[in-house]
This record gives C-alpha cells, sequence and structure tokens, in this order.
C-alpha cells in the first residue's frame, strides 16, 4: 500500500500538469505491451524446443511447365549425348559414329527380303561393322534398345537380328489385320508405305475395295487409314440428298457458326490471334533458318582531282 501510495504521489495530478500525467499513462501502456511481447516470445521459444511441436508431414515443391520441360529436354540430351560421342571401329581400321553405325546395320536389315534375321557374321560381312558384345559393347545394347532393330533369336542362342517396321507390318496378312483394328484411331498411310515393298499399292487396293477408308487430312498432308464401317449403307437417295447439301467454305462458313450461335465472336477473334501468332512463329523460323548474305556496301567515287585545274 505505501509503494502505491508512493507512486501515486509522484504522478503529477491532471489539475497540476494534464500534459505530464498524459505522457506519464502512455509510458505505462508502453511498459505494460513490452512486458506482454517478451512473455509471448518467451513461450514461443520454449514451446519450439518442446518435442511436442508438430512437424510438416511433407514439403510439397511447385515447378513450372516451362521448368519441366526444360529439365526433360535437358535429360534427353544428356542420353543421347554419349551416343553420339561414342566411335565404333571398322574392319579397315577407320572409325565412324555410333548413329552412322546404327543406320547402315538397319538399311542392311530393312533391305532383306521380308525383313528376314541376319547373323552377327552376315551383318559383319555386309557392313564391315563387328556387332558382337566383346568387340562393341556399345553398339550391341544401342541395338537392342532401339525401336527399328529386334532381337529374334532365342535366350542362350546366338543373337540375330532383323528390322522392326512401323506398327510390326510385314506383309499384306498383317497390314490388313493393323486396318482392321483402326476403328477409333486410324493409321496414317505415311507410316505404313515403306514397311514392306508394294505396300503403298496394297493400301490403294484395300481402299478402292472397301476393306479401308481413307480420309484425307489436309493439315498434314496425308491419308488416315480406318477400318470399314461394320453397318449398313444408307439408302441411294438418302446418300445422294446428303451429298447434295453444299457446306459453306471459307468467310461462309465462319459466318454460318456465328448466325447458328454455333461460335461466338471471341472465339472467332482467339482463333484468328491463334493463327496469326502461328503465322508470324513460322515466318520468323524462315527467317532465322535462312542464310545471312553480306550486304554491299555502295560507294559513290568522283575524280575530283581532276576538276581542280579547271
Amino acid at each position: 500500500r505505501r509503494d502505491r501510495i508512493e507512486k501515486w504521489w509522484r504522478l503529477p495530478t491532471m489539475s497540476s500538469n494534464p500534459l505530464k500525467a498524459q505522457y506519464a499513462r502512455v509510458r505505462q501502456a508502453e511498459d505494460r505491451h513490452a512486458e506482454k511481447l517478451k512473455a509471448k516470445a518467451a513461450k514461443g521459444s520454449a514451446g519450439a524446443s518442446s518435442s511436442s511441436v508438430r512437424q510438416p508431414s511433407y514439403t510439397k515443391t511447385i515447378i513450372a511447365s516451362a521448368d519441366r520441360a526444360a529439365a526433360r529436354r535437358a535429360a534427353l540430351a544428356a542420353a543421347e549425348r554419349p551416343a553420339a560421342s561414342v566411335r565404333v571401329r571398322k574392319n579397315d581400321g577407320s572409325t565412324l559414329p555410333m548413329a552412322n553405325a546404327l543406320y547402315q546395320i538397319q538399311s542392311f536389315l530393312k533391305d532383306r527380303p521380308r525383313h528376314s534375321e541376319a547373323s552377327l557374321d552376315e551383318i559383319h560381312g555386309a557392313t564391315g561393322i563387328d556387332v558382337g558384345a566383346a568387340a562393341n559393347a556399345r553398339l550391341d545394347e544401342a541395338l537392342r534398345d532401339s525401336e527399328h532393330i529386334e532381337l529374334s533369336s532365342a535366350p542362350g542362342a546366338p543373337p540375330r537380328f532383323r528390322y522392326r517396321p512401323k506398327h510390326g507390318v510385314r506383309d499384306a496378312s498383317t497390314l490388313a489385320a493393323l486396318i482392321s483394328r483402326a476403328v477409333v484411331t486410324g493409321v496414317p498411310r505415311s507410316e505404313l508405305v515403306d514397311c514392306f515393298d508394294g505396300a503403298g499399292a496394297e493400301v490403294d487396293a484395300m481402299v478402292a475395295a472397301g476393306r479401308a477408308v481413307a480420309i484425307a487430312r489436309t493439315d498434314i498432308k496425308d491419308q488416315i487409314l480406318f477400318a470399314p464401317p461394320t453397318t449398313a449403307k444408307a439408302p441411294p437417295p438418302l446418300a445422294d440428298a446428303w451429298h447434295a447439301v453444299s457446306t459453306p467454305k471459307g468467310d461462309d462458313l465462319q459466318a454460318a457458326l456465328l448466325s447458328r450461335k454455333l461460335l461466338s465472336q471471341d472465339d472467332l477473334d482467339v482463333r484468328l490471334a491463334r493463327r496469326a501468332l502461328a503465322a508470324k512463329a513460322r515466318e520468323e523460323a524462315k527467317k532465322a533458318a535462312r542464310p545471312r548474305q553480306a550486304r554491299m556496301a555502295a560507294r559513290k567515287m568522283t575524280n575530283t582531282h581532276l576538276e581542280l585545274g579547271r
């Protein structure tokens, strides 16, 4: 009680000095706030040091799509770099890059009748490259991992390689089986014409006989082959009426879509802007790929020294 009386006695009263009394109240409030902050900090440090604090179970890292694409390109370049730097020695003592050796062996296997198998000695005699694992271990591994070459020998037998065409098509029967399964997703014609000799003619014969349906794609300049429909054909009058309907093209098609509210003007503007950006990107790529030519500086030469004597 004595301390409170002395503390009250030292404080100025409102009647004696109101300004000093207000300053004193402000200082007291600041002191109380500082004490609260100090107690809160001490409580937080004590809780962090204890083992009862819950730690996060995992850490989530967010990576942008551009960074992921750059990482994939870097990984792909790193995976392809060693194969490009490795050189393969031939019988005559010369060396060639791994990619060239793979291309020569693949061409030899592709030119064999019906893509028949070839032993290591046959490949060695035709290309001059020793394909054995003991001579060229990296080349043997690359052949086994190639998507265009397959190992056709049984386990434990001497290795024999053969060419693996696209989609596994080696003759007319496998071509017909592939197209018969192309119901939802079609097969590009360009991927089939080089599978075997006469593959293009066989595709044309299947389309003409109705055993395949070819849809022309003008954007990729190719034909997509599908299996023939299993449903019955439409009656001839209905088919004639269907084909008699003219489909607008170009600006008329866009106007028809807008009038029927199948396409909004905003969608059309976005589409036109996207096409303009794509065309600009193609032009810039062509200009970047075009070799730069040195410009010849034109200079005007005059015989001014001959005019001095006039």
